[in-house]
């Protein structure tokens, strides 16, 4: 049995898959036309931003130099700063957040590198640790410059002679399971650092 092609209108065998003619597929034994399906192709999937977890940590370590002495903020300020790197690198969420605690991070460093003024030279500094705990462990900058550990009974006062090229520092732990503390760094007669802690085993500490 004949048919007619649709694409060229000649005759063809009705068994025939393609039209000899013209090459048309063609549907065996009815003269429907054979449409080919179009291929589907799955789109791409967006590619997800990895969870800020270095973020995260870069955070915490920035907020840690906040509370650390300015001798001791280069640890967490090189953590911090790894960190945001880290987080940029990985295409983390929040990449301002990164951003900024890079710039946190710089401005924290200079900060720490400028040190402290020579206005302390030559002048008496003295540390008072008190409060309602009655012993502390206790570690200050003494007067050549180096630190000083001791356990003492409360109330503790000490008088040292400033450094010229030095900052100050004193950090009080509560060695009582109760109790408050508080400690102070006092220049002349000016009170330029206070702070004050509460609770078992609780640390103050000034630095200036």
């Amino acid at each position: 049995m004949l048919i007619e092609c649709p694409e060229c209108q000649r005759e063809v065998s009705d068994s025939a898959a393609n039209c000899p003619h013209c090459g048309f597929p063609l549907a065996k034994g009815s003269g429907a036309v054979e449409v080919p399906v179009a291929a589907t192709t799955t789109p791409p999937k967006a590619k997800t931003k990895a969870a800020p977890v270095a973020l995260a940590i870069g955070g915490v370590a920035l907020a840690m130099t906040l509370a650390a002495p300015r001798f001791l903020v280069t640890l967490p300020l090189l953590a911090a700063a790894a960190c945001s790197i880290i987080s940029m690198v990985r295409n983390e969420k929040w990449r301002p957040g990164a951003i900024l605690v890079l710039v946190g991070c710089g401005l924290m460093f200079l900060w720490a590198a400028s040190g402290t003024t020579a206005s302390y030279a030559g002048k008496d500094v003295t540390y008072t640790v008190s409060g309602s705990a009655t012993s502390a462990d206790i570690t200050y900058q003494n007067e050549g410059g180096g630190t000083s550990q001791e356990k003492v009974s409360l109330p503790w006062t000490q008088v040292i002679h400033s450094p010229s090229s030095s900052f100050l520092y004193i950090s009080a732990q509560n060695q009582g399971e109760y109790g408050d503390i508080t400690c102070e760094i006092k220049v002349g007669d000016t009170v330029v650092k206070t702070s004050n802690s509460s609770g078992s085993y609780s640390i103050a500490s000034c630095s200036s």
